[in-house]
């Protein structure tokens, strides 16, 4: 396939088929994990770019996959990257604004959640690589699949559901708490799962839907509980 302009990407990405679901609230939700991963990838080349190069932030829609590449290498290594923990951001005033607009991790989180929700929609594991001269950082989102059971939005804790075992892990840790502590906000989950608002609420989203939690009240007062 050949490069495509900006424009012509977003309107692509726009297009990708969105499932008819709602919320607790009874509102429709119009993105996939896959829509929150591949906005993340965004948000991770622009803010750790390197402006002072020459090179500019290049996204690409290729046979292998969605290419994203900026300038400068992963300021903590790949194996960092992945591993996430560490939040060091390049532009750091840039993921700032990004984060007051609810987009974008700063707990160093970004890329663990991104590889998560990727692969959660059934696609092989994002692929983080770094060349030298000149520096460049490259973050392929695989279009194939890894299974034939392609793109599934059941919970981690239902037969079928297709999950890293990250995902696994956080959804048994809030599980454990809410089991623990009883019924509790979503900011309380997150500061004792380690994990940001935005992922936390994902998490707890995909246990109401699979019938493990439930949710009460408002959007602002609204609480979690083991369900009955």
């Amino acid at each position: 396939m050949r490069d495509m302009p900006d424009a012509e990407f977003l309107c692509q990405v726009g297009a990708a088929n969105v499932p008819f679901k709602l919320d607790a609230d009874m509102r429709r939700v119009d993105e996939t994990p896959a829509h929150k991963a591949l906005r993340e990838a965004v948000v991770n080349a622009i803010t750790n770019a390197d402006f002072n190069s020459s090179r500019a932030v290049v996204i690409r829609w290729t046979e292998a996959g969605i290419e994203l590449r900026n300038p400068g290498t992963f300021r903590v290594g790949v194996e960092g990257a992945y591993a996430g923990g560490t939040s060091d951001a390049r532009n750091k005033n840039l993921l700032k604004m990004f984060s007051l607009i609810q987009i974008g991790e700063c707990a160093g989180s970004g890329v663990p959640n991104m590889v998560d929700q990727w692969m959660s929609c059934g696609y092989d594991k994002p692929a983080l690589s770094e060349s030298y001269d000149p520096e460049v950082s490259t973050v392929l989102l695989p279009l194939s699949a890894d299974s034939a059971d392609g793109i599934s939005e059941k919970s981690a804790v239902n037969v079928g559901r297709k999950a890293t075992g990250q995902t696994i892990e956080n959804e048994n840790a809030i599980v454990a708490y809410l089991a623990e502590r009883g019924e509790s906000k979503s900011a309380e989950i997150a500061a004792s799962a380690g994990l940001g608002t935005s992922r936390t609420n994902d998490l707890l989203r995909d246990l109401v839907d699979g019938g493990v939690v439930k949710a009460q009240g408002g959007s602002r007062n609204r609480t979690y509980r083991i369900a009955e």
